[in-house]
Protein backbone atom coordinates (compact mmCIF):
# COMPACT_ATOMS: atom_id res chain seq x y z
CA UNK A 1 0.00 0.00 0.00
CA UNK A 2 2.79 2.42 0.95
CA UNK A 3 4.61 1.56 -2.31
CA UNK A 4 1.46 2.27 -4.35
CA UNK A 5 0.98 5.69 -2.70
CA UNK A 6 4.65 6.56 -3.28
CA UNK A 7 4.38 5.54 -6.97
CA UNK A 8 1.28 7.68 -7.44
CA UNK A 9 2.99 10.68 -5.85
CA UNK A 10 6.03 10.35 -8.11
CA UNK A 11 3.87 9.84 -11.17
CA UNK A 12 2.13 13.14 -10.48
CA UNK A 13 5.42 15.09 -10.54
CA UNK A 14 6.57 16.13 -14.01
CA UNK A 15 10.06 15.17 -15.02
CA UNK A 16 12.52 18.03 -15.18
CA UNK A 17 12.52 18.06 -18.98
CA UNK A 18 8.71 18.07 -19.04
CA UNK A 19 8.16 21.03 -16.76
CA UNK A 20 6.12 23.75 -18.39
CA UNK A 21 8.02 27.04 -18.54
CA UNK A 22 6.54 29.86 -16.56
CA UNK A 23 4.76 32.31 -18.84
CA UNK A 24 5.84 35.81 -17.89
CA UNK A 25 3.07 38.38 -17.58
CA UNK A 26 2.65 40.92 -20.32
CA UNK A 27 4.57 44.10 -19.43
CA UNK A 28 2.58 46.90 -17.86
CA UNK A 29 0.66 49.03 -20.30
CA UNK A 30 -1.09 46.19 -22.11
CA UNK A 31 -4.78 46.71 -21.70
CA UNK A 32 -5.81 43.13 -22.35
CA UNK A 33 -3.49 41.53 -19.79
CA UNK A 34 -2.34 38.89 -22.27
CA UNK A 35 0.69 36.74 -21.51
CA UNK A 36 3.75 36.26 -23.62
CA UNK A 37 4.53 32.78 -24.85
CA UNK A 38 7.49 30.87 -23.38
CA UNK A 39 10.99 31.87 -24.43
CA UNK A 40 12.62 29.97 -27.25
CA UNK A 41 16.00 28.25 -27.12
CA UNK A 42 17.81 31.56 -27.61
CA UNK A 43 16.05 33.03 -24.59
CA UNK A 44 13.94 35.38 -26.73
CA UNK A 45 10.25 35.55 -25.91
CA UNK A 46 8.16 33.89 -28.59
CA UNK A 47 5.57 36.03 -30.33
CA UNK A 48 1.85 36.03 -29.89
CA UNK A 49 -0.04 35.56 -33.14
CA UNK A 50 -0.28 38.85 -34.97
CA UNK A 51 -3.78 40.37 -34.95
CA UNK A 52 -5.69 40.15 -38.24
CA UNK A 53 -5.41 43.03 -40.68
CA UNK A 54 -7.95 45.83 -40.29
CA UNK A 55 -10.76 45.67 -42.80
CA UNK A 56 -11.30 48.53 -45.23
CA UNK A 57 -14.20 50.43 -43.63
CA UNK A 58 -17.38 51.72 -45.16
CA UNK A 59 -16.87 54.75 -47.37
CA UNK A 60 -13.55 53.89 -48.99
CA UNK A 61 -13.25 52.49 -52.50
CA UNK A 62 -11.44 49.20 -53.19
CA UNK A 63 -7.69 49.63 -52.78
CA UNK A 64 -5.67 49.95 -55.98
CA UNK A 65 -4.47 46.61 -57.31
CA UNK A 66 -1.16 45.42 -55.94
CA UNK A 67 -1.04 47.75 -52.91
CA UNK A 68 -2.44 45.68 -50.06
CA UNK A 69 -2.24 42.12 -51.35
CA UNK A 70 1.25 41.50 -49.96
CA UNK A 71 0.66 43.14 -46.56
CA UNK A 72 0.65 40.58 -43.73
CA UNK A 73 -0.40 40.75 -40.07
CA UNK A 74 3.22 40.04 -39.07
CA UNK A 75 4.43 43.08 -40.98
CA UNK A 76 1.83 45.36 -39.39
CA UNK A 77 2.66 44.09 -35.88
CA UNK A 78 6.35 44.88 -36.37
CA UNK A 79 5.60 48.18 -38.11
CA UNK A 80 3.61 49.40 -35.13
CA UNK A 81 6.68 48.90 -32.93
CA UNK A 82 9.08 50.53 -35.36
CA UNK A 83 6.77 53.51 -35.78
CA UNK A 84 7.33 54.35 -32.10
CA UNK A 85 11.01 53.40 -31.75
CA UNK A 86 13.55 56.26 -31.56
CA UNK A 87 16.38 53.83 -32.26
CA UNK A 88 15.52 54.08 -35.94
CA UNK A 89 16.71 57.71 -36.03
CA UNK A 90 20.36 58.67 -36.26
CA UNK A 91 20.11 60.84 -33.16
CA UNK A 92 17.95 58.33 -31.24
CA UNK A 93 15.79 61.29 -30.25
CA UNK A 94 13.25 61.19 -33.07
CA UNK A 95 10.58 58.66 -33.88
CA UNK A 96 7.75 58.62 -36.39
CA UNK A 97 5.33 59.64 -33.65
CA UNK A 98 7.34 62.81 -33.03
CA UNK A 99 5.49 64.32 -36.00
CA UNK A 100 2.71 61.78 -36.56
CA UNK A 101 1.11 61.62 -33.13
CA UNK A 102 -0.77 58.40 -32.41
CA UNK A 103 -3.12 60.29 -30.08
CA UNK A 104 -3.85 62.87 -32.78
CA UNK A 105 -4.90 60.52 -35.57
CA UNK A 106 -1.31 60.26 -36.84
CA UNK A 107 -1.17 64.01 -37.47
CA UNK A 108 0.86 66.68 -35.74
CA UNK A 109 1.50 70.36 -35.29
CA UNK A 110 3.75 72.54 -37.45
CA UNK A 111 7.39 71.54 -37.12
CA UNK A 112 9.11 74.92 -37.41
CA UNK A 113 8.71 78.62 -38.10
CA UNK A 114 5.82 80.93 -37.29
CA UNK A 115 2.26 80.84 -38.62
CA UNK A 116 2.63 83.00 -41.70
CA UNK A 117 2.55 82.19 -45.39
CA UNK A 118 6.11 83.40 -45.95
CA UNK A 119 8.22 80.97 -43.91
CA UNK A 120 8.97 77.25 -43.96
CA UNK A 121 6.63 76.20 -41.20
CA UNK A 122 4.70 73.10 -42.25
CA UNK A 123 2.40 70.53 -40.77
CA UNK A 124 3.16 66.85 -41.20
CA UNK A 125 1.09 65.20 -43.93
CA UNK A 126 -1.76 62.94 -42.91
CA UNK A 127 -1.04 59.22 -42.86
CA UNK A 128 -4.55 57.84 -43.12
CA UNK A 129 -5.65 56.14 -46.34
CA UNK A 130 -2.15 56.07 -47.83
CA UNK A 131 -3.09 52.97 -49.81
CA UNK A 132 -4.85 55.33 -52.23
CA UNK A 133 -1.94 57.78 -52.37
CA UNK A 134 0.68 56.41 -54.80
CA UNK A 135 2.77 59.58 -54.55
CA UNK A 136 3.17 59.18 -50.80
CA UNK A 137 3.99 55.48 -51.13
CA UNK A 138 6.70 56.24 -53.69
CA UNK A 139 8.18 58.95 -51.46
CA UNK A 140 8.22 56.82 -48.31
CA UNK A 141 11.88 55.78 -48.24
CA UNK A 142 13.12 59.29 -49.06
CA UNK A 143 10.81 60.81 -46.44
CA UNK A 144 12.06 58.36 -43.81
CA UNK A 145 15.71 59.15 -44.55
CA UNK A 146 15.09 62.89 -44.44
CA UNK A 147 13.26 62.83 -41.14
CA UNK A 148 15.33 60.17 -39.38
CA UNK A 149 18.75 61.32 -40.59
CA UNK A 150 19.60 57.90 -42.03
CA UNK A 151 18.23 55.47 -44.55
CA UNK A 152 16.25 52.36 -43.75
CA UNK A 153 19.27 50.06 -44.11
CA UNK A 154 21.16 52.02 -41.44
CA UNK A 155 18.09 52.11 -39.23
CA UNK A 156 17.82 48.34 -39.54
CA UNK A 157 21.39 47.94 -38.29
CA UNK A 158 20.36 49.72 -35.10
CA UNK A 159 17.61 47.28 -34.20
CA UNK A 160 18.28 43.93 -35.86
CA UNK A 161 20.43 42.69 -32.97
CA UNK A 162 17.88 43.71 -30.33
CA UNK A 163 16.66 40.36 -28.95
CA UNK A 164 13.02 41.40 -28.93
CA UNK A 165 13.09 42.26 -32.61
CA UNK A 166 14.66 39.00 -33.79
CA UNK A 167 11.47 36.90 -33.77
CA UNK A 168 9.60 39.68 -35.57
CA UNK A 169 12.20 39.82 -38.33
CA UNK A 170 12.38 36.03 -38.56
CA UNK A 171 8.60 35.77 -38.79
CA UNK A 172 8.56 38.13 -41.79
CA UNK A 173 11.62 36.50 -43.35
CA UNK A 174 14.04 37.70 -46.01
CA UNK A 175 16.65 40.40 -45.67
CA UNK A 176 16.20 42.42 -42.50
CA UNK A 177 16.20 45.82 -44.19
CA UNK A 178 13.50 44.64 -46.57
CA UNK A 179 11.50 43.28 -43.63
CA UNK A 180 11.72 46.65 -41.86
CA UNK A 181 10.58 48.49 -44.99
CA UNK A 182 7.66 46.10 -45.49
CA UNK A 183 6.71 46.39 -41.81
CA UNK A 184 6.59 50.17 -41.70
CA UNK A 185 4.75 50.41 -45.00
CA UNK A 186 2.34 47.65 -44.01
CA UNK A 187 1.47 49.47 -40.81
CA UNK A 188 0.96 52.79 -42.61
CA UNK A 189 -1.05 51.33 -45.49
CA UNK A 190 -3.60 49.88 -43.04
CA UNK A 191 -4.30 53.13 -41.15
CA UNK A 192 -7.74 53.73 -42.60
CA UNK A 193 -10.02 56.67 -41.90
CA UNK A 194 -13.63 56.01 -42.90
CA UNK A 195 -16.77 54.51 -41.44
CA UNK A 196 -17.75 58.03 -40.41
CA UNK A 197 -21.28 59.17 -39.55
CA UNK A 198 -21.48 60.63 -43.04
CA UNK A 199 -20.50 57.32 -44.65
CA UNK A 200 -23.50 55.71 -42.95
CA UNK A 201 -25.84 58.52 -43.98
CA UNK A 202 -24.69 59.23 -47.51
CA UNK A 203 -27.23 57.07 -49.34
CA UNK A 204 -30.09 59.15 -47.96
CA UNK A 205 -28.39 62.50 -48.62
CA UNK A 206 -30.40 63.34 -51.73
CA UNK A 207 -33.68 63.74 -49.85
CA UNK A 208 -32.56 64.36 -46.26
CA UNK A 209 -33.02 67.87 -44.88
CA UNK A 210 -30.80 67.64 -41.82
CA UNK A 211 -27.78 69.97 -41.43
CA UNK A 212 -25.20 67.32 -42.40
CA UNK A 213 -26.94 66.48 -45.68
CA UNK A 214 -27.49 70.17 -46.39
CA UNK A 215 -23.78 70.70 -45.73
CA UNK A 216 -22.86 67.99 -48.22
CA UNK A 217 -24.98 69.56 -50.92
CA UNK A 218 -23.21 72.87 -50.25
CA UNK A 219 -19.87 71.06 -50.31
CA UNK A 220 -20.35 69.67 -53.80
CA UNK A 221 -22.45 72.59 -55.04
CA UNK A 222 -22.37 76.22 -54.05
CA UNK A 223 -19.15 76.07 -51.99
CA UNK A 224 -17.33 74.05 -54.70
CA UNK A 225 -15.22 72.26 -52.09
CA UNK A 226 -15.60 68.96 -53.95
CA UNK A 227 -13.68 70.33 -56.92
CA UNK A 228 -10.40 69.59 -55.12
CA UNK A 229 -11.62 67.56 -52.15
CA UNK A 230 -13.25 64.93 -54.32
CA UNK A 231 -15.31 62.18 -52.62
CA UNK A 232 -14.90 59.44 -51.50
CA UNK A 233 -11.28 60.13 -50.48
CA UNK A 234 -12.04 63.85 -50.26
CA UNK A 235 -8.88 64.74 -52.16
CA UNK A 236 -8.07 64.79 -55.85
CA UNK A 237 -4.46 63.82 -55.11
CA UNK A 238 -3.16 66.82 -57.04
CA UNK A 239 -1.20 69.96 -56.20
CA UNK A 240 -2.84 73.39 -56.31
CA UNK A 241 -1.75 76.98 -55.80
CA UNK A 242 -3.73 78.00 -52.73
CA UNK A 243 -1.58 80.88 -51.55
CA UNK A 244 1.13 79.11 -49.58
CA UNK A 245 4.06 80.17 -51.72
CA UNK A 246 4.31 76.95 -53.71
CA UNK A 247 1.64 74.52 -54.94
CA UNK A 248 0.61 72.13 -52.20
CA UNK A 249 -1.01 68.71 -52.40
CA UNK A 250 -4.70 68.61 -51.60
CA UNK A 251 -5.13 67.13 -48.14
CA UNK A 252 -7.96 64.73 -47.52
CA UNK A 253 -10.79 66.07 -45.39
CA UNK A 254 -11.47 62.73 -43.76
CA UNK A 255 -10.87 63.18 -40.06
CA UNK A 256 -10.44 66.93 -40.53
CA UNK A 257 -12.47 67.83 -37.45
CA UNK A 258 -9.94 66.15 -35.15
CA UNK A 259 -6.80 67.86 -36.41
CA UNK A 260 -4.77 70.08 -34.12
CA UNK A 261 -4.08 72.66 -36.84
CA UNK A 262 -5.11 73.27 -40.45
CA UNK A 263 -3.36 74.02 -43.73
CA UNK A 264 0.23 73.21 -44.58
CA UNK A 265 1.56 76.05 -42.41
CA UNK A 266 -0.83 75.52 -39.49
CA UNK A 267 -2.26 79.01 -39.76
CA UNK A 268 -5.75 77.97 -38.64
CA UNK A 269 -6.36 76.48 -35.20
CA UNK A 270 -10.05 75.61 -35.54
CA UNK A 271 -12.16 74.12 -38.29
CA UNK A 272 -14.23 77.30 -38.35
CA UNK A 273 -11.12 79.42 -38.90
CA UNK A 274 -10.09 77.10 -41.73
CA UNK A 275 -13.46 77.46 -43.41
CA UNK A 276 -13.30 81.25 -43.07
CA UNK A 277 -10.10 81.21 -45.14
CA UNK A 278 -12.22 80.29 -48.16
CA UNK A 279 -14.72 83.10 -47.62
CA UNK A 280 -12.00 85.71 -48.26
CA UNK A 281 -10.39 86.97 -51.45
CA UNK A 282 -7.19 85.18 -52.50
CA UNK A 283 -5.90 86.95 -55.61
CA UNK A 284 -3.40 85.20 -57.87
CA UNK A 285 -4.33 81.76 -56.53
CA UNK A 286 -6.68 79.01 -57.64
CA UNK A 287 -9.07 79.80 -54.79
CA UNK A 288 -12.38 81.46 -55.54
CA UNK A 289 -14.12 83.31 -52.74
CA UNK A 290 -17.32 81.65 -51.55
CA UNK A 291 -20.17 83.47 -49.86
CA UNK A 292 -22.15 81.58 -47.24
CA UNK A 293 -25.01 82.66 -45.02
CA UNK A 294 -24.63 81.87 -41.29
CA UNK A 295 -26.98 78.85 -41.57
CA UNK A 296 -25.08 77.59 -44.62
CA UNK A 297 -21.77 77.98 -42.81
CA UNK A 298 -23.16 76.00 -39.86
CA UNK A 299 -24.42 73.22 -42.15
CA UNK A 300 -21.11 72.98 -43.99
CA UNK A 301 -19.25 72.70 -40.69
CA UNK A 302 -21.70 70.00 -39.56
CA UNK A 303 -20.87 68.01 -42.68
CA UNK A 304 -17.12 68.36 -42.16
CA UNK A 305 -17.53 67.23 -38.56
CA UNK A 306 -19.39 64.14 -39.82
CA UNK A 307 -16.43 63.12 -42.02
CA UNK A 308 -14.46 61.90 -39.01
CA UNK A 309 -14.47 58.12 -38.87
CA UNK A 310 -12.62 55.43 -36.98
CA UNK A 311 -8.87 54.95 -37.40
CA UNK A 312 -7.46 51.49 -36.53
CA UNK A 313 -5.79 51.73 -33.16
CA UNK A 314 -2.20 50.65 -32.63
CA UNK A 315 -1.60 47.68 -30.37
CA UNK A 316 0.85 49.71 -28.28
CA UNK A 317 3.10 46.73 -27.66
CA UNK A 318 5.98 47.50 -25.28
CA UNK A 319 9.14 48.29 -27.22
CA UNK A 320 11.80 45.57 -27.11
Amino acid sequence: MKFALLWLALAGCPKSEQKKPVEPSHPSGAEDGRQLLPANEAGVAALLPAPPLPEIPLGLPPAPAGVLEAVTPAQVALGELLFRDPRLSKSSRTQCTTCHDLANRYNGVPTSGSPSANDHRRTPPELENLAWNPRAIAAFTAHFAEQMGQDLASATNAIEDVPGYRPHLERIGGAHDEAVTKALLGFLLTRYDAGSPWDHQERSAATSKDPVANGYRLFIGKARCGTCHTPPLYTDGREHDTGFGTPTATRSLRGVARRAVFFSDGRARTLGDALDNYTQDHPKTELVKIILSPPERADLLAFLEALTGVVPTAMLQPLP
